[in-house]
């Protein structure tokens, strides 16, 4: 049963109208459900799945849009389950069980409104330096147990300071958001691009030895250097990469080991 829900999250949302059946669907399927069983059995919390998956990839409006059928449906099922009521004590409860509804739905989207800022940098909407950590620890306990390797890629934009004084600091930012789009889009679903501060992104590459790690830092060197050029910014990019494999390293130490990576690049680059 867990497996096939789970399944569903992640096959639901990969498209919108699938999304929106899929809730309809449930919708369905729970108010004949309590239809049939009456009285016997209780399935009100049931209603909030639908509406909340809804809610989280299509948004809030749609979200109360589906919160207003079921509290239909569920009020329908009630009544023709038996339930003698008059026209106005049915409104009543239709009325408070949207209402339910609704201000759960919109707790939850707040709450996880709340939770994504305290996870992604609202500049580059790359994770931040303290998301990235628990899942370099989480890849780095993964690693120990099943000797598998894992890289991270450490990126700095060399001349940042000179970009912004020159250019001005609206083209600081955009530089910021080209590298955070170019590591997105050169990303695999796997991987972990991050921005951890200033002009520093780190990328957390699961399941891939120095080889491969050097060929996916090639094409976003590539990538960028297309983008820096068509603008004729004076920064260049520095990356530096780490291999791990079943080490007994802390996340600082392969942090750390990173940087220095990188800054072996950007010192070789400059010269002495």
């Amino acid at each position: 049963m867990h497996s096939t829900l789970e399944r569903l999250m992640h096959w639901a949302p990969e498209s919108r109208g699938r999304t929106a059946s899929v809730a309809l669907g449930l919708i369905g399927v729970i108010g004949f459900a309590d239809y049939v069983t009456g009285y016997t059995l209780a399935l009100s919390l049931f209603y909030l799945f639908p509406v909340l998956l809804a809610t989280h990839v299509l948004g809030r409006m749609t979200g109360f849009a589906l919160a207003g059928s079921a509290a239909c449906v569920w009020t329908l099922a009630q009544w023709s389950g038996g339930f003698p009521a008059n026209p106005l004590q049915i409104a009543w409860n239709l009325l408070m069980r949207f209402g339910i509804l609704a201000v759960v739905t919109h707790l939850l989207l707040a709450l996880e409104t709340e939770m994504r800022q305290s996870r992604y940098d609202f500049l580059t909407n790359l994770i931040n330096r303290r998301y990235f950590v628990r899942l370099l620890e989480a890849e780095q306990n993964r690693s120990s147990r099943n000797n598998t390797p894992f890289s991270v890629l450490y990126l700095d934009i060399d001349h940042f300071k000179t970009l912004n004084d020159t250019l001005g600091h609206a083209v600081g930012d955009e530089a910021l958001q080209i590298v955070a789009e170019i590591l997105r889009t050169q990303s695999r679903r796997m991987d972990a691009p991050a921005r951890i501060g200033g002009d520093e992104f780190v990328m957390l590459l699961p399941d891939t030895n120095e080889a491969d790690c050097r060929l996916i830092t090639e094409r976003i060197k590539q990538a960028l250097a297309g983008k820096i050029s068509q603008r004729r910014w004076p920064i260049g990019i520095s990356i530096g990469i780490i291999t791990v494999c079943g080490s007994e390293q802390t996340t600082e130490e392969i942090l750390h080991a990173a940087d220095q990576a990188m800054y072996r690049v950007k010192h070789a680059s400059t010269g002495p």
